[in-house]
């Protein structure tokens, strides 16, 4: 793990240094120039500041409402120094963003410079085949200098941000959020599990004895019989009932991708596996027991916190999800506690394997009415540098971070290199969060920020989880990676895209609730599938695929 404690200081000093050196000290070659049209073009890639005289950018933003005005930010304050180039800011709130892009750009006039927020990959092929953002392909090989790493780090980036068109429209958010990639959890209620005396269930059948413990039993010990032995939520993030508890049958990586993954060069559909309807069978089972509860189907996450909250006890003995968030508060002393993450479960032909997810969104786009995209696209490729992106995510040294000192530990119980001084949530105006290119990097980012040793903290136990209960079963890295379809696929696929989501989500709770009979009904369920288009859409998600990474 990289000593970055050491390196905050050296790169930040040396780069207020070059900040104040003349233009002539940068060398032949290094100073501004002028391009064949009169142009003003950077320094070169890696260099600072980017510009020999100020130039002003103006920059579209939808910040995270604990973040405070951008044009008196600490960071902004910071990058305007060391660049040379002030930012002009267009700052939208967040819940206003998707309407307020799409009017500025179904107007096609008076652009920003750069639209720096996450964006779809729909979003990217359409304006940029449109011809307002531009091609930044000439300009990476150039100016190039973050994005390498980037390409470094995940060798199938080059492809996830490459369009149909040959063209590469936008620079990537990297989040190599090492939980991210395992999120597809289950967490079990270890504290009832201690209280009855069992041990962490490792198969289907095991979890169907330890569930009806949990029902039987006073788990909780309050007295009543008020135990839920499992309950999840629909439309979260890896939270429905199908995600985890479908792979030991057959393998599902969950709605995140629509159910769909890659079987040799070909995108299959996981609903129609004939291991599906065996999982359908299990979690059938499971709600006729009473073991699994049918609010799952429409409990949202303030619900089930109530739950396992409750004042009279924990009511929950395990819950799907990402992490601990989605199902107990994370600022009170309470259920988080209670929860571990519980393995992959082998099933009844021995499947036991986790899914793996890649984590790579489009975030920042030049539009053609820039008159200095050269300069636009380094300022955001500047973004990328490891030892300043500490700063982009968590604000100044010494005020909101501050290197770490020897001894002090991190998440995994290794020298930590910076310890946080504001936390993640709470107003401020220190930095830009998540609105800019950015590699957050699990060594450099998550794993090395310090952490009390022996208190409970939700980056070690995502570490944990990830570690000990996902990766030693190994991956499956069968999960469709992101696609980048033409205008035309787009068009095409997008009602179909959300009428699968729809068809699946309502009859997976008709067949798990017994609604709908699992063989009596299956044949419905399959030709509705083929009325909406899935042989289109697989086929199409195919060629695009094919062409993205083969």
């Amino acid at each position: 793990m990289r000593k970055l404690g050491l390196l905050f200081a050296l790169s930040f000093a040396l780069s207020f240094t070059m900040a104040l050196l003349p233009a002539s000290a940068f060398g032949a070659g290094q100073t501004m120039e002028e391009g064949a049209a009169g142009r003003l073009l950077p320094t070169p890639a890696g260099v600072l500041p980017i510009v020999e005289e100020p130039v002003t950018l103006q920059v579209f933003v939808a910040p995270a409402a604990f973040i405070g005005d951008f044009n008196t930010n600490k960071a902004t304050i910071y990058w305007e120094e060391m660049t040379g180039v002030h930012i002009d800011w267009i700052q939208v709130p967040e819940q206003d963003k998707e309407q307020k892009l799409t009017l500025m750009l179904s107007s096609g006039s008076d652009l920003p410079d750069i639209f720096s927020t996450h964006l779809s990959f729909e979003q990217v092929i359409l304006y940029g085949a449109q011809g307002l953002f531009i091609p930044l392909n000439e300009l990476i090989d150039q100016y190039g200098h973050g994005i390498h790493k980037v390409f470094r780090l995940e060798p199938n980036a080059r492809n996830v941000i490459t369009a149909p068109d040959g063209n590469i429209y936008t620079l990537p958010y990297y989040n190599d959020c090492y939980h991210c990639r395992y999120a597809q959890r289950a967490w079990i209620n270890v504290d009832w599990l201690q209280r009855l005396g069992l041990e962490m269930p490792r198969t289907t059948e095991e979890l169907v004895t330890v569930l009806r413990a949990f029902k039987e039993n006073d788990a909780n010990g309050n007295g009543k019989a008020d135990e839920i032995p499992l309950l999840s939520q629909a439309n979260s993030w890896h939270s429905d009932s199908t995600d985890f508890l479908m792979n030991p049958f057959t393998f599902n990586p969950g709605n995140a991708t629509l159910w769909r993954y890659v079987q040799g060069d070909e995108v299959v559909f996981a609903p129609v596996q004939p291991g599906w309807k065996d999982g359908l069978r299990y979690l059938r089972r499971l709600h006729d027991e009473g073991l699994l509860d049918p609010e799952s189907f429409s409990i949202d996450q303030n619900g089930l916190r109530q739950l396992t909250e409750n004042p009279a006890g924990n009511r929950v003995g395990l819950s799907l999800g990402g992490y601990h968030g989605m199902f107990a508060a994370l600022d009170a002393d309470g259920a988080k506690h209670d929860y571990e993450a519980l393995p992959p479960l082998q099933g009844p032909a021995g499947r036991q394997t986790p899914v793996y997810y890649v984590g790579i969104t489009p975030i920042f786009v030049v539009t053609r009415d820039s008159q200095y995209p050269e300069i636009a696209y380094r300022w955001g490729d500047m973004m990328y540098d490891d030892e300043k992106a500490i700063l982009g995510g968590w604000g100044q040294e010494g005020e909101d971070w501050r290197a770490a000192k020897p001894g002090e530990l991190g998440i995994t119980g290794q020298q930590a290199t910076w310890v946080r001084l504001t936390e993640w949530g709470v107003p401020h105006n220190s930095h830009w969060g998540q609105s800019i290119p950015q590699i957050a990097n699990g060594d450099t980012y998550y794993f090395s920020v310090a952490a009390e040793q022996g208190a409970w903290n939700l980056e070690h136990e995502l570490w944990k989880a990830s570690t000990y209960a996902m990766k030693p079963y190994g991956v499956e890295n069968q999960a469709l990676p992101p696609l980048f379809l033409d205008l035309d696929m787009v068009q095409e696929l997008s009602e179909p895209l959300a009428l699968l989501r729809q068809h699946v989500d309502e009859w997976n709770a008709l067949f798990i609730t017994g609604r709908k009979e699992i063989d009596g009904d299956w044949d419905e369920f399959v030709n509705g599938l083929e009325d909406i288009g899935l042989a289109k859409v697989l086929e199409m998600t195919t060629a695009a695929y094919q062409r993205q990474y083969r």
